[in-house]
């Protein structure tokens, strides 16, 4: 059986929540409010790949960016009604 080589520094995800506050020893959401049901959603392959650089660029995972971009989008159209 060969070993794979891995590098942990690179794992993006465990960056995340080490770096997310906690309270009494349990993890709490960096979110402004709880999360819901999951969804998933097809993407063409070029704007995967875009999600992909610019949540790496940004040293976000992409779930987070997606969540983000709705966020700004929905203010933006929430601003532009009133």
């Amino acid at each position: 059986m060969e070993s794979k080589d891995t590098d942990m520094s690179v794992n993006k995800g465990f960056e995340q929540v080490s770096k997310s506050p906690r309270k009494k020893g349990q993890f709490t959401s960096p979110n402004d409010e709880p999360l819901g049901k999951p969804i998933g959603v097809r993407l063409p392959p070029s704007l995967e790949a875009w999600i992909s650089e610019e949540a790496e660029k940004q040293g976000i995972n992409k779930g987070n960016l997606i969540r983000k971009l709705l966020a700004e989008t929905k203010s933006y159209r929430t601003q532009q009604s009133a």
